[in-house]
């Protein structure tokens, strides 16, 4: 059996503090950011079971952001291009929660989007929070970051590094999870407000 252990440290930051330096945002597979054609050119048809669309601020300007298609067992992530505009080809599942998060924390959360070529146009003006998620003494753990019953980060954590993620205000639940182990923790998010959780396990 193996016990674990945790430490939860909450604390308001200031604007300036919020760069969070030394932490880097996850994904758990990347598509391809640089965009290409719709066009299958070994077949002359269209991409099947893609995502598209473009990222754009309230003033309908395109945002650099980062685009991430979550489910119950994974996500894949990519970035916006100068325009805005992102795309996923050849995916697997048929429904997605969307989650898509700016450097500055600001947030957009589509849950249940189905595949579909016709583009999305996704407005993001909601303000986040600052998540940090770390684990030591198991390689390889899993997070799963949920608001209700909306996946919105699913992701292997593979060299054990501190992960900077953007989470939507209110109550959001983080799971650490594995082949033997599962471990929940509930947090509250607020407006500038940077949380870190570690989790620690020992024999």
């Amino acid at each position: 059996m193996k016990r674990i252990g945790h430490s939860l440290f909450l604390g308001l930051c200031v604007a300036a503090l919020l760069s969070c330096q030394g932490a880097r945002e996850h994904s758990d597979s990347r598509a391809d950011s640089h965009l290409r054609s719709e066009v299958n050119a070994e077949t002359g048809q269209p991409y099947e079971r893609m995502l598209r669309g473009v990222v754009v601020d309230a003033d309908g300007s395109p945002l650099r952001a980062r685009v991430h298609l979550v489910t119950s067992s994974g996500s894949l992530s990519t970035g916006t291009s100068p325009t805005g505009r992102f795309q996923f080809f050849d995916l697997r599942a048929k429904v997605y929660s969307v989650t898509v998060t700016t450097k500055d924390a600001r947030i957009a959360v589509l849950p249940n989007v189905e595949v579909s070529s016709t583009p999305l146009r996704i407005e993001v003006v909601d303000q986040g929070s600052r998540l940090m998620l770390s684990a030591s003494g198991k390689p390889g753990t899993r997070f799963a970051v949920s608001q209700g019953e909306t996946n919105l980060f699913n992701f292997t954590n593979r060299d054990g590094k501190e992960v900077a993620l953007v989470i939507p205000l209110g109550e959001v639940k983080v799971r650490l999870y594995g082949d033997e182990f599962s471990e929940e923790r509930t947090i509250d998010s607020a407006p500038n407000q940077e949380t870190r959780i570690y989790f620690e396990y020992t024999d």
